[in-house]
């Protein structure tokens, strides 16, 4: 009896280390889309004042072992960054033929 269960914990310790090494690879990939992202909007000049903050907080829940959290807060800059480069980008094309001259 003892023996399988400590082929059980072995196997959960495992399982355990192999999803937290994807979790990694894929909160890194998440965060390297996200700041890209907030990039490309200060450049069109339509950020968001929270969009920053956001990622900061989602960083700062990740580094205290929140996972949950930080992808919520990750999820909701990335969301706000992608509608602030919708809204620039539209507001400039507005800016640049005024809706009179448009047919």
């Amino acid at each position: 009896m003892c023996v399988i269960f400590r082929i059980f914990v072995i196997f959960f310790i495992y399982i355990f280390l192999s999803i937290s090494h994807i979790f990694a690879s894929d909160w890194q990939t998440a965060i390297a889309e996200t700041e890209a992202l907030i990039t490309q909007t200060k450049t069109a000049g339509g950020l968001w004042r929270d969009t920053e903050k956001l990622l900061a907080q989602a960083k700062e829940f990740q580094s205290n072992g929140n996972q949950q959290e930080a992808y919520t807060f990750l999820h909701k800059a990335k969301q706000q960054a992608e509608l602030a480069h919708q809204q620039a980008t539209k507001q400039l094309d507005n800016l640049l033929i005024p809706y009179y001259l448009k047919h």
